[in-house]
């Protein structure tokens, strides 16, 4: 019971905090194709390990659509109960908030928070995409936004099937996922399941593959 009322009042402070602080954090400019999906890190470096709940604003550029359904929570993320909230606002606006419902605090100081999958379609002339009002808290109600600077956030564009994020898709990452097949290896699921069917095995070995050719 206490624990509840801790997260209630995490996502009260969360709640109030949009009109205090309205301010963009970084803006990061797209070079992608018309109909490519790409996938995007948002990192945070933070002083604070005690945080248990995260609110921000997506904007993206006109012809680029957020993939929903296939962003997710990094692996600083311990609570396996807890989900990633994502509503379009109007378009090209998302709202993102996540919390710990059993006040688990993010790990490490440094690292990729979120992963987000984009998609341009053919109106996508280019642009920017930036976040807006972060703020986050701690189990205790202790509310920290960016006007503090206690964090450092980017976002980092990576390709699809580009597994080990060494900005290129190649023999590497195929080597990388039939390691994570054979369990020598441990990535996501979402970053693994290169054909969407939502099993990792050897038609993913052979999609990616077939990527690799046809680039």
């Amino acid at each position: 019971m206490i624990k509840r009322i801790a997260f209630l009042a995490a996502f009260i402070a969360l709640t109030l905090t949009e009109s205090i602080h309205a301010k963009t954090i970084v803006v990061s400019s797209f070079s992608m194709a018309k109909g490519e999906t790409c996938a995007f890190e948002v990192n945070c470096n933070n002083n604070s390990t005690k945080l248990v709940s995260f609110q921000m604003d997506l904007m993206l550029p006109k012809g680029v659509s957020l993939n929903i359904e296939k962003c997710r929570l990094s692996d600083r993320f311990t609570d396996t109960t807890q989900e990633l909230l994502i509503e379009e606002m109007y378009e090209g606006r998302y709202r993102i908030l996540t919390t710990s419902y059993n006040l688990k605090p993010l790990q490490s100081h440094s690292g990729a928070m979120l992963y987000l999958s984009v998609t341009a379609n053919e109106e996508f002339e280019g642009g920017e995409a930036a976040l807006y009002d972060m703020s986050c808290a701690t189990s205790t109600s202790v509310l920290y936004s960016l006007k503090e600077e206690l964090f450092d956030i980017s976002l980092s564009p990576y390709a699809f099937g580009d597994l080990n994020r060494d900005k290129m898709v190649d023999i590497t990452d195929v080597t990388l996922l039939v390691d994570v097949i054979l369990c020598k290896a441990a990535k996501p699921d979402a970053d693994c399941d290169i054909n969407g069917d939502g099993l990792i095995d050897i038609t993913d070995v052979l999609t990616l593959a077939d990527i690799i050719l046809n680039m």
